[in-house]
Order: C-alpha cells, then sequence, then structure tokens
C-alpha cells in the first residue's frame, strides 16, 4: 500500500508540472524538438549510471529510511536560492514524512552580497570577505567559492532557518568550515544561554558541533586564545541531522564561471562532508557571455572539475543543465542575442555522454535561440535577458522537478516489467 501511494503522490506532483500552460513558449524548439519531450532528462549514454540512485530512492519511498544527497552548483541563477529552492521544496513534499537536511550555506549577506530568502542571516562587527571571482583573491576559498573573515573579537554571525511550506528543516550538527593560521582563534556555537565548543578537524579544517536539541537558529562567535587576535577564515556551514529524506545543497556565486571554482582550494575538502548522490551543473552562462568563447576549453574545464568531484565521490551521477537563452548589452538600450548559448549546449550533451550523465535542456525548453524575450514579456524573466523573475526560477524548478521524477517513473516502469534500464 506504501508503494501504491508514492507511486500515486508522484504522478500527482507531475501533473502539477505547468507544461502546457505557458502559451507562450513555442510548441517546438529551434532544432525540432517537441517540448513535451523537453521537460524531461536526456541520457546521451544510456541511464544505467543512475539505477543505484534510483534504487536509492526505492528505499527511501518504500521504507522511509537513507538521505539522497543532491549538490547544485552555479552561479547567480542559484545564488538567488529560489531555483533550487523550489526543487527541494517539491522533492520533500513528494511523500509524507520526508524532511532532509537544509545542508551547506553560506551567510552571503556578511559578504555584501544577496542571501537565499529561506534562511536569514544577520551580523555586527566588522567582517572582510573573498569571492572566488576577484581577480586576486587573498584567502584560500572552498565548496562555497567565499569567505568571510571576522576582523574584531567582538564580531558575531546569527543564522535563522525560514521554515515553510510544511516544511522544517531543524538540525543538531553543524559544522563549521575554517579556521585561523595559528588555530588559536576559534568559533563558539551558542543556542540561547547555551555555549557549545566545536572539535576541531585539523586535515579538513573544519569545526564539528554536536548539540543537544534540535534547532533552526544559531549564533557563531570567535574566540582568541591569549588574547591574540588574528582572522578566521569562514567557508561555509553545514547544518545537519539524522532524519531521512532528500539534502538539495545549493552553491552558487553570483558571476562565478567553472573557473571560478577550480581555483578553489578547499573544494574537494569541503565536498567530502555532503557525500554527494547527484550533482547538478547549473554554471555555463557567464563562461559563454563574451566574444571569443572556445567550446574545447570549456570542456576541458568542466572536466577538471568533474574529476576533482569524482576524487571524493566516486559514484556520484552528473545532470547537466544547458544554459538559457539570453542576450547581451550592446548599447544604452538595446541587446543582442547571445548565440553562445547553443555552442554551450552541445558541450553539455558530450559531457554527459562522457560521464554517462542526463542533461536538462533547458534551451530547448525555453523555446530555442531568441526565446528569452517571449519569457520577459510573460513575466518569468527580467529585462536584463539573463536572469530569470522569482515566478521564472519557480517555473524552472517545477519544469526540473518534473524531469527528475519523470525519469524515476521510467525507471519504476522498467523495473516493474523486469527490464534492465539502457
Amino acid at each position: 500500500m506504501r508503494r501504491f501511494l508514492w507511486c500515486g503522490l508522484v504522478w500527482a506532483f507531475l501533473g502539477l508540472c505547468p507544461l502546457s500552460a505557458q502559451p507562450f513558449i513555442p510548441s517546438l524548439s529551434e532544432d525540432g524538438m517537441a517540448l513535451a519531450d523537453s521537460c524531461r532528462l536526456y541520457f546521451p549514454a544510456g541511464t544505467h549510471a543512475f539505477v543505484p540512485l534510483f534504487r536509492a530512492w526505492d528505499t527511501l519511498f518504500e521504507e522511509g529510511t537513507g538521505t539522497i544527497n543532491i549538490l547544485h552548483i552555479g552561479g547567480s541563477h542559484v545564488q538567488a536560492g529560489i531555483f533550487p529552492h523550489q526543487v527541494r521544496t517539491r522533492l520533500l513534499q513528494t511523500a509524507p514524512g520526508l524532511t532532509g537536511r537544509r545542508g551547506f550555506v553560506f551567510p552571503f549577506s556578511v559578504a555584501k552580497t544577496n542571501n537565499p530568502y529561506n534562511y536569514k542571516v544577520s551580523c555586527c562587527g566588522q567582517w572582510d570577505f573573498a569571492k572566488n571571482t576577484q581577480r586576486s583573491i587573498p584567502y584560500p576559498l572552498g565548496l562555497s567559492g567565499m569567505a568571510v573573515l571576522p576582523r574584531t573579537p567582538s564580531a558575531t554571525l546569527s543564522l535563522c532557518l525560514r521554515n515553510n511550506d510544511g516544511l522544517y528543516f531543524d538540525f543538531d550538527k553543524v559544522r563549521v568550515f575554517g579556521y585561523s593560521d595559528s588555530g588559536r582563534v576559534f568559533p563558539v556555537l551558542t543556542l540561547n544561554d547555551t555555549v557549545f565548543q566545536g572539535l576541531y578537524d585539523s586535515a579538513s579544517r573544519s569545526y564539528a558541533f554536536v548539540l543537544d536539541r534540535y534547532t533552526d537558529s544559531l549564533t557563531l562567535s570567535f574566540v582568541a586564545e591569549d588574547s591574540v587576535w588574528e582572522p578566521f577564515c569562514l567557508r561555509g556551514i553545514l547544518l545537519d541531522n539524522d532524519l531521512p529524506g532528500f539534502s538539495y545543497h545549493a552553491v552558487g556565486v553570483n558571476g562565478a564561471s567553472v573557473p571560478s571554482y577550480l581555483q578553489c582550494p578547499y573544494f574537494a575538502n569541503d565536498l567530502r562532508f555532503l557525500h554527494p548522490d547527484l550533482c547538478v551543473f547549473g554554471i555555463g552562462i557567464n563562461d559563454a557571455s563574451g566574444d571569443g568563447f572556445d567550446t574545447v576549453l570549456f570542456r576541458q574545464r568542466y572536466e577538471r572539475l568533474i574529476e576533482e568531484i569524482r576524487r571524493v565521490a566516486p559514484d556520484c551521477c552528473f545532470l547537466f543543465v544547458t544554459n538559457n537563452d539570453s542576450y547581451r548589452r550592446a548599447g544604452r538600450r538595446r541587446y543582442e542575442v547571445n548565440t553562445n548559448g547553443q555552442l554551450a549546449r552541445r558541450v553539455f550533451y558530450r559531457l554527459a555522454e562522457e560521464y554517462e550523465g542526463a542533461v536538462f535542456d533547458q534551451f530547448a525548453l525555453m523555446g530555442g535561440l531568441r526565446s528569452m524575450k517571449s519569457w520577459e514579456a510573460a513575466g518569468l524573466a527580467q529585462h536584463d535577458k539573463v536572469h530569470f523573475t522569482a515566478k521564472g526560477y519557480r517555473y524552472m524548478g517545477d519544469l526540473l522537478y518534473g524531469a527528475l521524477m519523470q525519469s524515476y517513473t521510467d525507471y519504476l516502469k522498467r523495473k516493474g516489467t523486469g527490464d534492465a534500464m539502457e
């Protein structure tokens, strides 16, 4: 009965995906691909690499045990948080009782940039920051692609989750990724009047905190031994628990390209603690934004990043989100279409074939070249003709969720007939 229940829920949520409810989207993409077929994942090398992932989904749905860890990495489309949070929310609503972890977060507002709306960050004191998009990066960065550093011992940082949509991400374990050069400045975590000390792991340069209760908020302060102050480089925070469900980790930096993450020496080190089962790549819009876009170099850089992930997560599956259609500013009020989106799309298909991954063809789904103007006219894209509106990001999140669940449903059908996925 449980199996029939969640199968019904899967189909119910797929039915909510408003694929044909948007009249501005052409029925066919530029290359003749049917739109109905665009809201699915494409597997150029077959689906066998995803079978272990879908079997883990079986265990989660049927038995209510286990955790599926998904990492979504990109630029501003991901940093805004709306797109990944929509997928996160829909996955956790698929079956009753699913919770999971909020996972990896970063205090973006401390670095004077936009924070995802689903958690609130506040701070006091003075802070320095670094980003992987800077020409010269003064501090070693990690998975988040960013770092913040308190300048004085009085600096504090508070974080509070905005639990909504009937979902709660309370945590009782915290890992703070960061260090000071001498180790004499370290973080302490405060819940109400209780102060928790973290256990330092010198190999990963991070602090592990085990709490005595579940909570949805925390405050970090920094203690200097012998009153000798030096910078503490905070690379990110992992909010953890042992509850079953989906953990959808979102990592994004405005303006980031593939090389941005390749220059983060602690990238793989931090990623090791997320145990990703699936990595959703949304990097590419900034790589392909200008003239002289080199598809060979783009592919080689992606291969380096994939191998970096494979080094710590050899069984991770890969899902490539193609660039959305976009325009480039050609004057004060004039824009020209960016044809590099088509070139990048071909690279994503080649990468998916090479690494037995999947493609979410966002470019074709939108309607192909010049489709961004239609999305803008419908209120789903911003006037810069690169980014989506909040409504557009939520819609795209629904489509990615629908594509994931359609692939999982196809797996169930083949499993029911005894056929192996190919």
